[in-house]
């Protein structure tokens, strides 16, 4: 026998158990309220558990204080979570409630978690000494006054690359906090790191390809600055090969742009642009957004 308790289920069961503590019991439900998807769900579990009274002739269903007594000791039996427990946020915390894992609600595993490159003052046993590893961590625990600053990386390889020997950190980014920007489930961490790190009111920093699409991406978020190489060597270096066609189509949405961006969006519209993978050893600048 299927013993979990749906959700919809269990959360009419906590309305009815509000109700009866409020004194408004014994409650009846008519015929058509019982088509309730939630009011249904409930009665056929309590039915299947033996639980209460049986559907009445008019198709109504009536529930009492013994009822609920039934629902409450019969949820103890079967090791599931109690109406009047709120579940924990996580599938392990859920399990440890009871025998429910209802994975569709609570937070994902990666829903906090951005990949950070950090400092190390010890290397880890068994890996290459380092002077920076990339560590998932739970953004709750990040000690956000502890960094000059935030920059979201836009490229896996870059992220990775920066601040090793090959690409030194430039000075522009010392002791800031610098995560890879993410796709799919991850980069919904670094939107939960964005909207505290507002509160900081620090430099919130993008760092992309410097392309219509980078630009784009800088300008659309709560970014306050973006990592540019400085323009005589993006005029010099900004090349057709680089530039896609495909993304033409974005030259409106920079129609408008901050003072500091447009002569760069000058070389743009002259079907040249520079990947970020191409910037290694050029001079990096905080170009404002503001």
């Amino acid at each position: 026998m299927h013993t979990e308790l749906s959700l919809q289920a269990r959360r009419r069961a906590e309305k009815i158990q509000a109700r009866l503590r409020r004194g408004e019991g014994p409650l009846t439900f008519t015929a058509r309220q019982m088509q309730q998807t939630s009011l249904h769900n409930l009665q056929q579990w309590c039915e299947a558990q033996g639980i209460g009274i049986p559907i009445l002739s008019s198709g109504g269903w009536r529930f009492t204080e013994q009822c609920l007594q039934q629902l409450e000791e019969t949820l103890a039996y079967l090791r599931l979570r109690p109406l009047d427990e709120a579940a924990a946020a996580t599938r392990i915390g859920r399990l440890q409630q009871g025998t429910e894992e209802h994975k569709s609600i609570g937070e994902t595993p990666f829903e906090y978690r951005v990949l950070c490159s950090l400092m190390a003052e010890n290397h880890f046993s068994s890996v290459k000494s380092q002077k920076r590893y990339a560590v998932y961590v739970d953004t709750r625990d990040l000690q956000l006054e502890n960094f000059a600053g935030l920059v979201v990386i836009e490229n896996a390889d870059v992220f990775f690359a920066l601040g090793t020997p090959e690409w030194p950190l430039p000075k522009v980014l010392e002791h800031f906090l610098i995560v890879y920007r993410g796709h799919d489930g991850s980069s919904k961490a670094v939107k939960h790191l964005e909207a505290a790190w507002c509160s900081t009111h620090k430099p919130l920093v993008f760092f992309g390809d410097a392309d219509y699409a980078g630009l784009r991406l800088a300008l659309q978020g709560r970014y306050t600055h973006m990592v540019l190489p400085s323009l005589s060597e993006f005029q010099a270096l900004a090349n057709t090969a680089q530039a896609e066609a495909k993304q033409l189509f974005l030259r409106k949405a920079l129609a408008t742009t901050p003072t500091s961006l447009q002569p760069y969006v000058v070389v743009l519209e002259q079907q040249r642009a520079l990947r970020q993978q191409a910037m290694q050893s050029l001079a990096l600048e905080l170009v404002a957004l503001t």
